[in-house]
């Protein structure tokens, strides 16, 4: 839940533990951490920048925390973020993610996906509460081969009761199945050869997609046309059968994807295997949030904080920051969700970084009314 008051919200800073050792710390972990957020949220895209918005609002930033001792340097930054565990950091998402998260979550559609940051060659797995685009989790993998093996642990910490979960094939894994169901959510499981016989024998139920049902939707927008087509079935006894160890399996749905660019048409099919029921309108739905991932964060984390073209090096920093870019993300969606603003997340750090005032107002939200 939110905070009850601004005062529980800055208490909320003191959470993560200081790793320094040094009892004369002049710059407080909390402070770090706020300058950090609010200045990521004002477009500061750096260690120096983060000085620079700190030593122009030094001000503003007094309102919430003393700051005895001005602002941190960049390279003292640089040094806590890189020693900050990042499994506290990881944690401290949750908690705030879990003040933006509505106590009735059902039919809320939670994508599994994974996201590599270039600039500094880390990986990382986020859990996206597609519907409100807030961002519920981050964890750190070596590589997206290991995404499988940290999912269910990451389930095990997020309430995701009554919701939809859906993940690529890659994660289309039987301990990930039980996992989303013994939490009391669902899944949606996109289906292709890795799961061998499983794959085959979902395949041959789509060889005549009569009586199934069907759902079709067409859009047409910049020159290109594109027709998705969804065919599901929960007459699968016959497969259950033969694959009792998914859990809860009740339907599965072929979905086809037709493009149509300049006179050139090319098609995609996907499989999708599911614990909810059959009805093709809802599972070419859950298809499209999960895949709408790469617009809701991946091309925000991009193209709005640069995330890829970062220059943080050492790992655990790079890490941290990107949860801190994650934490911004949700403070800009609460905002806009609670003032029912359609203001670009580009424009809205924009905004801050022009005036406190509206900074204080974004921070405002992150406190129950």
């Amino acid at each position: 839940m939110l905070a009850k008051s601004e005062k529980e919200f800055v208490e909320l800073f003191n959470t993560i533990e200081d790793p320094r050792e040094d009892e004369r710390i002049l710059h407080p972990l909390p402070e770090i951490l706020f300058l950090a957020i609010v200045g990521v949220l004002s477009c500061a895209e750096s260690w120096r920048e983060i000085v620079r918005y700190g030593n122009m609002n030094i001000d503003f930033l007094r309102t919430y925390f003393p700051f005895t001792n001005g602002i941190p340097s960049k390279s003292l930054l640089s040094r806590v973020f890189g020693i900050i565990d990042k499994k506290s950091m990881e944690g401290f998402l949750i908690e705030f993610a879990a003040w933006f998260q509505k106590k009735d979550i059902e039919e809320e559609i939670i994508a599994l996906d994974g996201k590599r940051i270039k600039g500094s060659n880390v990986h990382l797995l986020h859990a996206l509460a597609t519907r409100c685009g807030i961002v519920l989790a981050q964890v750190d993998i070596e590589n997206k081969i290991n995404e499988s093996a940290e999912i269910p642990g990451m389930l095990e910490k997020l309430n995701i009761e009554g919701a939809i979960v859906t993940a690529d094939a890659l994660n289309c894994q039987k301990a990930i199945a039980e996992k989303i169901r013994e939490k009391g959510a669902h899944y949606f499981l996109a289906l292709k050869g890795n799961q061998g016989i499983l794959y085959e024998d979902a395949q041959s139920y789509f060889l005549s997609r009569d009586k199934m049902d069907y759902y079709e939707e067409i859009n047409k927008e910049h020159g290109r046309l594109e027709v998705r087509r969804c065919w599901s079935t929960g007459s699968i006894e016959w497969l259950k059968k033969e694959h009792p160890e998914w859990k809860d399996l009740k339907s599965v749905c072929y979905i086809e994807r037709e493009r149509h660019i300049k006179g050139s048409i090319s098609k995609e099919i996907a499989l999708y295997i599911t614990s909810t029921e059959a009805i093709a309108s809802k599972h070419l739905y859950y298809s499209r949030q999960h895949w709408g991932v790469e617009n809701k964060l991946h091309w925000v984390l991009d193209v709005v904080f640069s995330e890829d073209r970062t220059a943080l090096r050492a790992k655990n920093a790079a890490q941290n920051m990107a949860i801190i870019r994650k934490l911004v993300i949700n403070m800009i969606k609460r905002y806009k969700q609670a003032r029912e603003d359609e203001t670009a997340i580009k424009t809205m750090r924009k905004v801050s970084s022009w005036s406190t005032k509206s900074t204080k107002e974004i921070l405002k939200h992150m406190v129950a009314n």
